[in-house]
């Protein structure tokens, strides 16, 4: 059965590293991207390629409007995660929600983009890409 994405949540650790901040109230997309590295393994006289799984790699890409709430606001947190060079963040990602049982990616990332756009006419909207460093897990809420 589909599942509608207004139910996804979304939280990412602030700089301090210590609270996971939910930022899922002005998103408008979470793009969760995952890949493997790709070795070929051919040898001559093979038909056909055949590969083999190497390292794996992901991002992370936000879209929303932005809150200027002191602390909790999106446009604070994320804009936190700028310039941190050697610490990684925690976030969270229930892409059918929170609700027990449901399926939840959590992992490290740092932030690698950030663009603010201010629309005389509009909100003003963030996108945000994290890039994922280390594992994800995969468990359930």
């Amino acid at each position: 059965m589909a599942v509608h994405g207004k139910n996804s949540k979304f939280s990412v650790e602030d700089s301090a590293g210590t609270t996971l901040r939910d930022l899922s109230a002005n998103l408008t997309n979470v793009a969760f991207s995952r890949q493997n590295d790709t070795h070929d393994t051919t040898g001559f006289g093979s038909e056909s390629h055949t590969f083999l799984v190497g390292l794996t790699n992901g991002k992370i890409t936000l879209t929303g409007w932005t809150t200027a709430t002191v602390t909790t606001g999106t446009l604070t947190v994320i804009d936190s995660l700028v310039g941190l060079d050697t610490v990684t963040v925690g976030w969270e990602y229930g892409p059918h929600g929170s609700t027990t049982g449901f399926p939840k990616y959590t992992g490290e990332c740092v932030l690698e983009t950030m663009d603010v756009s201010d629309p005389v006419a509009d909100l003003v909207s963030f996108v945000a890409v994290l890039q994922i460093s280390g594992d994800v897990t995969k468990g359930v809420y």
